[in-house]
């Protein structure tokens, strides 16, 4: 009797300790587990913050090349403003010699001066803006209305 009593305890000291093992087993495999999980999660945090700084960065890149879109469209403008000025300042001048002017040869001096003055800034215009002579064409039209102006023909 004694023997079966303690081979009874013992089998169950035996599965004590064996579950005991396995739980143990168990809870590593769970700590296991949870530290993939939390290392993962950490890469995920890592690489969720990476995109969101390339993000940010890429919407910064398309800020800036929007402001330098914005700064060409301001420089073009800015370039027609400056051909219309000139336009209008030569086409002012060349009205005015026409206009006034005093006698004689003093009045052809002053046109001559004028009207080189006039075809050296179309010759500017042509040279920044390709114009194909546009506008020095027109303001050469003025010479001949200049000089018979001068010989006192008008």
């Amino acid at each position: 009797m004694a023997c079966e009593v303690q081979q009874r305890i013992r089998k169950t000291q035996q599965q004590q300790q064996q579950q005991q093992r396995q739980q143990q087993q168990q809870q590593r495999q769970q700590q296991q587990q949870r530290q993939q999980q939390q290392q993962q999660q950490r890469i995920c945090k890592t690489q969720h913050h990476h995109h969101q700084q390339q993000q940010q960065h890429q919407h910064q890149q398309q800020q800036q090349q929007q402001q330098q879109q914005q700064h060409q469209q301001q420089q073009q403008q800015q370039q027609q403003q400056q051909q219309q000025q000139q336009q209008h300042v030569a086409e002012g001048r060349s009205q005015s010699i026409v206009i006034s002017g005093d006698s004689g040869a003093g009045k052809t001096e002053a046109s001559k001066h004028v009207l080189s003055h006039l075809v050296y800034i179309a010759e500017e215009e042509n040279r920044k803006n390709c114009l194909g002579g546009g506008l020095k064409s027109r303001l050469l039209l003025a010479v001949p209305v200049v000089e018979a102006f001068g010989n006192g023909e008008i």
